[in-house]
């Protein structure tokens, strides 16, 4: 024992600057584990790694252990910011789980004579194939202990099913949450009513916190934003392309503060509406302002409507107006920045029982998802008149398909999503008593016995997958008061009374409102059957400033001319032409209801007077966080496949267009989709 204790190096400190550990704590702890190390973190590891590994200080052991120390500051939730407090209890976790695995060694060792050698010194050690000396002290039970945590983390991937984590959440299902601007954290309102089929009415308590609640997540998320930060808020006019130079080195204000301050320069931060006066203010949770937009320069990669939550830059007035120069739409962040920020809520209550997200279990679920590159979703374009024969024949012409492709691709439809509206009309009320003519519900439930009858030969769709059908504005109830016109939102499921026959033939089948959330594995999916597209433009209001943006880009065009010829360089217009390709106009329409929907964080950003909601509900239609997919079926719309802020965009346009069946078929294993159209 005491050659071998001789044989192993001795390690002399030294003192380890924070510089030269930079580049190393960079690659491993912000590349790899995504986390920001603060100064005095740094110095924390930098100190400790000196001490124990000395000049050994390049080598294997400080990559392992800086990728135990993100391992477990990842597994604690505790935030994306490395500091010096939390860098320091997490290096007394190390000490003392590594001094207890000596210890137990050494027990081994040695045996019951008591003997331990002297002078030994504490020092963090990694067991690896490549250290053979490492291994040589090793007692075997240590060394398959690796081999049964390997075993129990095989065995709980195969008990996993991905069945349990395949659920359609609507409204009846979704939990209510609050958000608390004091913490900056949500948290779950306790459950009134179990039952499924109720429908509550929103209180007034409802219908303010529901702006409330959402201008503070959205300043939260903006303050998070690296351009809205002191020192780094001079990028912002990169970001938006729209912004005034002015706008570097600026902090949010809030209304209230802005009295006195006339002929200052500010950044505000607000809802966009209209007064009862007819003038454009905005308000925060201090106060309201009349803004003047008569000189704003309105972005041109979103639209700006009333209900919008917008940043303004401009120049306040003692006659109570603020001048804006320039208006930009709060930018979104990923998905795992806003998860982490909240506070790990399972907002769909799929990955834990107790609210938050057990993480853990949500990183072993891409795993499993890659384990299946055969299951593969289908969302169908919207308007499935079933009451039109063409309609029943192109279902007929897509189930054939699917079924061939099951037969001979060996693929496994999971999900089909049947976005409405299911009839070409709104469902009125029944004009005649008679009892000779068939009431309109009547009607409408054959239409759903119809499309049964088309399901009864196919089997092997009816047995495995799995369907969804959403409502739109022609289908019951809403539609007998509004009559297909804009109806209060969310849509509440089409009552399953009409699939009753349905129901007999197929075996796993959703009624769900509109929007719903759907989970597969780690995927979190919304889906949403409305025109969203034709009432941002009608509602668009950056027409005020096309005017102005006409004669600055007139201005700019006839500077680059002048600067092109004075220069002599002929070919540098032509290289802008070749390296920035112009967007069509169906691209840029989709870009732009892409970005105002995920930049507002909602389905829904109006003000009550162009769409009323239920504010009760309207969690359901947050987009905060962002989802991994989002179907968007809006035939006013151009048909797009798009990918913002890592958050994956896709609209399938109409069911029937140029005689053609349109769909999208989705792989979660891949996350690829691929537009499909069938003669």
């Amino acid at each position: 024992m005491e050659s071998a204790n001789l044989n192993k190096p001795i390690i002399l400190p030294i003192v380890l600057r924070p510089s030269n550990l930079r580049p190393i704590a960079y690659r491993t702890l912000t590349k790899k584990f995504g986390l920001n190390i603060q100064s005095d973190a740094l110095e924390k590891l930098s100190s400790y790694i000196g001490r124990n590994f000395g000049n050994q200080w390049r080598g294997p052991l400080t990559v392992s252990f800086l990728e135990r120390v993100g391992k477990l500051w990842k597994d604690q939730n505790r935030g994306l910011f490395l500091n010096g407090d939390g860098v320091e209890v997490i290096i007394k976790e190390i000490d003392s789980e590594q001094n207890a695995k000596e210890l137990k060694s050494r027990d081994l060792s040695f045996g019951n004579s008591g003997q331990l050698p002297g002078n030994t010194r504490k020092s963090f050690k990694v067991f690896s194939d490549s250290m053979q000396s490492t291994q040589d002290t090793q007692p075997a039970s240590s060394l398959s202990s690796q081999n049964r945590v390997d075993q129990e983390l095989e065995m709980l991937d195969d008990s996993i099913d991905w069945t349990d984590f395949f659920k359609v959440v609507d409204i009846s299902r979704f939990q209510r949450i609050r958000f608390d601007e004091r913490r900056r954290q949500l948290y779950f309102l306790p459950v009134q009513n179990s039952q499924d089929d109720s429908i509550s009415l929103p209180t007034s308590k409802d219908s303010i916190s529901f702006y409330v609640d959402r201008f503070h997540i959205l300043k939260d998320r903006l303050l998070r934003n690296d351009h809205f930060q002191p020192r780094t808020f001079s990028a912002m006019n990169s970001i938006t392309g729209s912004f005034h130079p002015q706008m570097a080195n600026q902090q949010i204000t809030s209304i209230k503060n802005l009295l006195g301050r006339h002929g200052e320069h500010f950044v505000l931060f607000g809802i966009l509406t209209l007064s009862s006066a007819g003038l454009w203010q905005l308000q925060d949770d201090t106060d309201t302002i009349i803004l003047e937009l008569s000189q704003c320069i309105f972005p041109t990669n979103c639209f700006v409507t009333s209900g919008n939550y917008v940043i303004c830059d401009g120049i306040y007035s003692n006659s109570g107006k603020f001048y804006v120069s320039a208006l930009a739409s709060p930018p979104s962040e990923p998905q795992e920045v806003s998860i982490d920020s909240l506070g790990n809520i399972d907002f769909n209550g799929i990955y834990s029982k107790h609210g938050h997200i057990d993480t853990g279990l949500k990183k072993r679920l891409p795993m499993i998802e890659r384990e299946f590159p055969e299951h593969k979703m289908i969302f169908l374009g919207c308007d499935i008149f079933l009451n039109n024969l063409k309609v029943l024949e192109a279902l007929k012409k897509l189930f054939t398909t699917l079924t061939n492709e099951i037969d001979e691709q060996n693929v496994n439809v999971i999900s089909i999503v049947f976005p409405g509206s299911f009839i070409d009309s709104p469902l009125d009320v029944t004009e005649s008593s008679s009892f000779s003519y068939i009431t309109s519900s009547s009607l409408y439930k054959s239409y759903f016995d119809s499309f049964a009858s088309i399901l009864q030969g196919f089997p092997k769709l009816c047995g495995k997958v799995h369907f969804t059908i959403l409502p739109g504005d022609n289908d019951p109830w809403s539609s007998l008061v509004t009559k297909g016109s804009n109806s209060i939102w969310p849509k509440f499921k089409v009552p399953a009374m009409f699939g009753r026959r349905l129901k007999r033939w197929i075996k796993d089948v959703d009624w769900a409102s509109n929007p719903c959330k759907m989970n597969y594995l780690s995927h979190d999916i919304t889906i949403v059957r409305d025109d969203i597209g034709s009432r941002l433009r009608r509602n668009d209001i950056t027409y005020l400033s096309k005017d102005k943006l006409n004669d600055i880009k007139k201005e700019e065009l006839e500077k680059k001319a002048d600067s092109t010829v004075e220069k002599g360089d002929d070919l540098l217009l032509e290289i802008d032409r070749v390296t920035k390709p112009k967007l069509k106009p169906d691209e840029i329409q989709s870009r732009k209801v892409v970005k105002t929907l995920l930049d507002q964080g909602s389905l829904s950003p109006f003000s009550s007077r162009i769409r009323p909601i239920l504010s009760n509900y309207a969690q359901i239609l947050s987009l905060v966080p962002l989802p991994d997919l989002l179907v968007i079926c809006d035939p006013t719309t151009p048909i797009f496949d798009l990918i913002y802020k890592n958050c994956h965009v896709i609209n399938p346009g109409k069911f029937i267009q140029d005689g053609k069946v349109s769909f999208f078929e989705y792989r979660p294993a891949t996350r690829k989709s691929k537009f499909r159209q069938l003669l």
